[in-house]
């Protein structure tokens, strides 16, 4: 899974939500998480981190120098594909003080669905 996001060079908050949606066992699926050529998040097994049908986030801070943010989720083990629930990607230079979930007020750093201080 590749996912590719053209965004001026700067550091971003980008904020990783996962959850076992189904009933699954540890190690069933397990992949990694690498951000701008970085394992961010290694052999990531949701079921085993937080059970089923429970949000697993996860937060990392990276530097896109190439105008161009890419997140790969790589397979590890197991016989499951990975999976991505949520993405948000912050420009750390926009951030605001903290303001209630679901609330997008459309600005740059809105993501018009989850939302977070930086």
């Amino acid at each position: 899974m590749n996912y590719r996001f053209t965004v001026p060079n700067g550091t971003y908050q980008l904020e990783l939500r996962f959850a076992e949606l189904k009933a699954v066992d540890p190690n069933d699926r397990i992949f990694d998480v690498v951000v701008e050529g970085q394992l961010a998040i290694p052999a990531l097994d949701i079921a085993d981190e937080v059970g089923d049908f429970t949000a697993d986030d996860h937060t990392v801070v990276v530097e896109v120098t190439d105008g161009v943010l890419n997140v790969r989720i790589i397979a590890r083990q197991g016989f499951m594909t990975p999976i991505l629930n949520g993405l948000r990607a912050t420009d750390r230079r926009t951030c605001r003080p903290e303001r209630p979930f679901g609330a997008d007020d459309g600005g740059p750093a809105s993501s018009g669905g989850l939302h977070s201080s930086c």
